[in-house]
């Protein structure tokens, strides 16, 4: 088959399908109707000679060509808004589209509010996606599926051939007791930090490796009690009971953080928590997210770098 026989137009099309999983979905994304949708996917379907999207008990999920087709589709995409709009450069006060943007839990709290001021001071068009749970194994995956366009986290991912990473800032750690707590007095000792009861993470994050490393190099070790889903949930449960917990101060700079919680540094020596700005190679081109990237930047310059 010639290209000149090919009707580029169906690869946005096969993206969105891919991407939504689903005609109707895809239809409200393209702003066509879901028969012209479903006109377009089977002209695919014919010239790819696969079926693109089954019908499970799960809903519709793509075949296994479909799955390694879509970063083939979305890279070429790219590079086509590129050759088009890359010239001109971007024009934040008149775009329109969307940011897919993942932001772990303390990233969520500290920078995603100055950010979203300024996108709708000067991008008040465009529509942010904040995605939570950044996972460094799963990471590539997410760009790679176009599920996420950036990401800002504690995490490097764990394969990193086709992502790119730069340090934004670091957190200092700090551990939070009740005032008024029975046993411990203004200041927490290495002592009673071991004996006293903690709230921990569930999922495995740079804070609870952080210090069960650091104190079995010492011999000693915590006792977790409570286990949470989420850091976020930290400050508001110390708050309520006679358990400790270290966390990023970030997490405790811009939000409703209970006033009756005491703090000081760990009293373990622990290194701050880098934070990463991450994209895929193939967004290195892209005006709009090269823009959204100074935006970040900015919005970290202005919280003064380390938290």
């Amino acid at each position: 088959m010639r290209l000149e026989g090919i009707d580029l137009n169906l690869l946005v099309v096969l993206a969105a399908v891919l991407q939504e999983q689903g005609v109707t979905a895809a239809s409200r994304r393209l702003g066509l109707s879901q028969s012209a949708t479903s006109h377009a996917l089977a002209r695919l379907r014919d010239q790819l000679d696969d079926p693109i999207l089954l019908r499970t008990p799960r809903g519709m999920v793509p075949t296994a060509r479909a799955q390694e087709l879509l970063p083939v589709v979305l890279r070429i995409l790219e590079d086509t808004r590129s050759v088009f709009l890359g010239a001109p450069g971007f024009d934040p006060a008149h775009a329109e589209g969307v940011f897919r943007v993942a932001l772990d839990a303390s990233a969520q709290r500290t920078l995603l509010p100055p950010l979203v001021a300024r996108l709708q001071a000067h991008a008040p068009r465009v529509r942010l996606v904040v995605r939570s749970g950044v996972r460094a194994e799963t990471m590539s995956t997410d760009f790679e599926r176009g599920d996420v366009d950036l990401a800002i986290t504690s995490f490097l991912p764990v394969d990193a051939h086709s992502l790119h990473s730069r340090y934004l800032l670091s957190a200092d750690y700090v551990t939070l007791w009740r005032a008024g707590h029975p046993e411990i007095g203004r200041r927490l000792s290495l002592k009673r930090f071991v004996e006293v009861g903690h709230v921990v993470v569930a999922h495995p994050n740079l804070a609870d490796l952080a210090i069960d490393q650091a104190l079995a190099e010492r011999g000693l070790s915590r006792r977790a009690v409570v286990t949470v889903p989420e850091p976020a949930e930290l400050p508001s449960l110390v708050a309520r009971t006679d358990l400790v917990a270290t966390l990023p101060g970030m997490l405790l700079e811009i939000g409703d953080a209970p006033s009756n919680l005491s703090r000081q540094s760990p009293p373990i020596p622990l290194d701050p928590v880098p934070v990463h700005l991450i994209h895929h190679e193939r967004n290195d081109r892209s005006p709009s997210l090269a823009w959204l990237r100074g935006e970040i930047e900015a919005v970290v310059a202005e919280l003064g770098g380390r938290r």
